[in-house]
């Protein structure tokens, strides 16, 4: 009977220790080290896939909280993983503001942000540095049991627009892609961050 009890014991602790790390959390500081403005992580793949992109931003918000920054989170009306080319700049609208000497307005795209996109940024809403990434995934398709790389491009660039490092963290996977193999990539990228900031 006693050695039922200490299984059973065992088995408990071992699953609560199991289910404790299976959880994540990052507290957003209201005075953090510095104020981050993170924009999307644009996926490229020919993997049928979810949305990882939106996936790779939630693991980057946590992770950047986790390591004491105060996180704001950028958000566009675009799903990265459906805009497939840019919108024509010459719209009606784009001549009008031009014709009145306004700026153009914004054109969201696949590519990532632009130096001049980040600095009009800078100007509307204040932050320190500025976060954004893609995530390629790619996986031989006329190749039985090819493995699946999945490589992470992270850009930190400060309010003005100015470049301040680019980030890669590549790995590749045998089995079926899943969220643990997407996880490992942006953590190891975004762990970077505070050596580049900090230096």
């Amino acid at each position: 009977m006693r050695l039922l009890l200490t299984i059973a014991g065992l088995f408990v602790f071992l699953y609560c220790k199991s289910a404790r790390e299976n959880v994540n959390l990052g507290i957003n500081p209201e005075q953090g080290k510095q104020k981050i403005l993170l924009g999307d992580f644009r996926q490229k793949t020919n993997v049928h896939s979810m949305n990882l992109g939106k996936l790779a931003k939630d693991i980057a918000v946590i992770e950047l909280m986790k390591e004491g920054y105060h996180v704001e989170i950028f958000e566009t009306s675009f799903d990265p993983i459906l805009v497939k080319r840019e919108e024509p700049k010459s719209t009606l609208k784009n001549m009008i503001l031009k014709a009145a000497g306004e700026q153009n307005e914004r054109i969201i795209t696949t590519e990532m942000f632009d130096s001049h996109f980040i600095s009009e940024l800078g100007k509307e809403k204040s932050f320190d540095y500025f976060i954004q990434g893609k995530l390629h995934i790619y996986k031989e398709e006329f190749k039985q049991n090819a493995p699946t790389e999945i490589i992470a491009y992270i850009t930190l660039s400060n309010s003005e627009g100015k470049l301040i490092a680019a980030i890669s963290s590549k790995a590749k996977t045998s089995a079926e892609l899943n969220s643990e193999d997407i996880s490992e990539v942006i953590l190891n990228g975004i762990k970077k961050i505070p050596q580049v900031i900090n230096k």
